[in-house]
Parts: C-alpha cells; structure tokens; sequence
C-alpha cells in the first residue's frame, strides 16, 4: 500500500511539474511571436517606404499587380484616375489595404526586388 502511495505522489509530483514548464513554453512562444510580428512590421513600413521612393521597386510591383487577377481590376481603376503615372498608381494602392498587402507580399517574394527596395531605406 506504501509502494502505492509514493508512486502516485511521484505521478503527481511529475505531473504538475510537467505543467509548470509547459506554461512557460507557452509564454515563450507567445513572447516570439510578439517579436516576430513587430519585425515583419517594421519590414512592411520599410517595403512602403521604398515603393514611394524608387522607381524601379514601384514600376515592377505596379506592373505585377496589373497583370495578376486577383488585383488587376482594382489597379485597372486606379491608374485610369492617376493617368499612367507609377506614383499616383502607388500612392493609390498603400491606401487600399488589400492592394497594399498584395504588394508587399510581392516584393517580400521576390528576393532581387526585396533586397532592392531594402537597399533603398538603407538596410
């Protein structure tokens, strides 16, 4: 009756033990994903940034946009408004949220244009 005794205070000790660090674990990754978030937002402000400085980063990702059909339509409108220019386009799509989103992802996919335009703002 002893033996089990101690071994279910050995379980429980383990048990709870186990539970601790699991919390712990779980603060951790929350505390990285908190990092993790706030530096792919600082690379988002500086993909905008470098898509109203540059010509060549704003020409290739307006040219991008126009050409794929989730976003073509959207972009369509836009540069009937700002008469072709590549900067009124682009002024145009950081205003749209989902335009701006879909530019950024095309510039962080596009390894030559992601180390261009991080170039630009002096990364």
């Amino acid at each position: 009756m002893k033996g089990l005794l101690i071994g279910l205070f050995v379980f429980a000790f383990a048990f709870a033990g186990s539970a601790q660090s699991t919390t712990d674990v779980t603060k951790m990754s929350k505390s990285a994903k908190t990092e993790m978030n706030k530096g792919q937002d600082k690379q988002d402000e500086q993909i905008k940034d470098a898509l109203m400085k540059d010509k060549e980063v704003q020409e290739q990702t307006v040219d991008y946009l126009m050409k794929n059909k989730d976003t073509q339509e959207q972009v369509g409108k836009l540069a009937a408004k700002a008469e072709g220019s590549k900067k009124s386009i682009m002024q145009s799509i950081l205003k749209d949220k989902k335009l701006t989103e879909a530019a950024i992802e095309y510039v962080k996919s596009n390894p030559e244009l992601l180390k261009k335009a991080m170039s630009v703002v002096g990364m």
